[in-house]
């Protein structure tokens, strides 16, 4: 018997298997993620409706007093990231959205228009990004860096016309966490 023969039969079987394991794995991933992304948006959800209501402490805190809002205040923590979603109980369309983290969803497009406007402290330049899907809203975004490389905010505003977003653009700019240096994260 040629030993020789049957060992280098041998290698080249396992040579040649490991591509197709490692095919299968990377196709069971993709098809993972497929379902992870289509699965909520079958039935019409969105990572709003996964957001907690916030309580009153909660909301005072976020706006940094005791003071109305019109606007009703849900949290969605992430891994790396926290999202509050902000809705008018009597305009439903009408909604503001904060995310702080370090990788805001946000891309710069030098086609839509621009205006520049302050968030407490920071200046910053929105972006108007109407939503096809929505013809009656107005809505503009903007992303700043919280004093930090890592920490950003990327802010949603949507509205039925400018001024009413004007106006939630000053009510979110009196919150705390755009008129106060961040808290420092790690070591005390």
């Amino acid at each position: 018997m040629n030993w020789r023969k049957i060992k280098l039969r041998c290698d080249s079987r396992r040579s040649n298997a490991a591509p197709y394991k490692a095919q299968t794995r990377i196709s069971v991933v993709a098809v993972f993620a497929i379902l992870l992304v289509v699965y909520p948006l079958s039935y019409g959800e969105t990572l709003e409706d996964h957001a907690t209501p916030l309580s009153k402490e909660q909301v005072a805190e976020l706006l940094g007093s005791e003071r109305a809002s019109a606007l009703t205040w849900k949290k969605l923590v992430g891994t790396d990231s926290t999202v509050y979603y902000g809705r008018n109980k009597e305009r439903p369309s009408e909604v503001v959205g904060i995310y702080l983290g370090g990788y805001p969803p946000f891309v710069d497009d030098v086609s839509l228009p621009k205006k520049r406007g302050r968030l407490g402290m920071y200046e910053i330049t929105w972006q108007r990004r109407d939503d096809p899907n929505h013809p009656g809203l107005v809505r503009w975004e903007t992303v700043t860096s919280l004093h930090s490389d890592y920490w950003k905010a990327y802010v949603w505003i949507a509205a039925a016309d400018s001024t009413r977003v004007d106006q939630l653009a000053e009510e979110v700019s009196q919150f705390p966490m755009f008129n106060q240096m961040p808290r420092p994260v790690g070591a005390p």
